[in-house]
């Protein structure tokens, strides 16, 4: 599998340096059947997002349109913009304009989960306990 071991599981740890990162990889190439129609299991998000890195995790590739890449992947936009709100939750890509974003890469992942941590660490949560109501 060609998955950053990060993604693999939802029970493996988190990135916190920069060495438990995946290298940006130049080499990464898309998975077979890129300008084909896809079968269900070429549909999954798993493959679209390997194809996707394959083809914005290399060097000097610095915006991404979403519309582009949802022509050379063969898939319609708003499957992209399933694989974009992840890779934008962790720091991996910005928003830049409609449809538009930066790539930042995985070396953002780190100061991007410890914002999230900072801001989760200053949500005070308030417990609603309903009470009867007299009649």
């Amino acid at each position: 599998s060609t998955y950053p071991n990060f993604l693999k599981s939802p029970l493996h740890p988190l990135p916190q340096t920069m060495s438990d990162l995946p290298p940006e990889n130049p080499n990464l190439t898309l998975t077979s059947s890129l300008h084909h129609s896809y079968s269900r299991k070429q549909k999954s998000l798993g493959l679209l997002c390997t194809n996707f890195l394959a083809l914005y995790n290399r060097h000097g590739i610095e915006t991404i349109g979403l519309d582009d890449a949802a022509s050379k992947l063969g898939v319609e936009r708003r499957r992209i913009y399933d694989i974009v709100n992840v890779l934008e939750s962790v720091g991996v890509l910005t928003k830049r304009a409609k449809n538009q974003y930066t790539w930042k890469g995985f070396s953002a992942i780190p100061a991007a989960l410890k914002e999230l941590q900072e801001e989760g660490a200053k949500d005070t949560f308030t417990v609603f306990i309903p009470t009867r109501m007299s009649k």
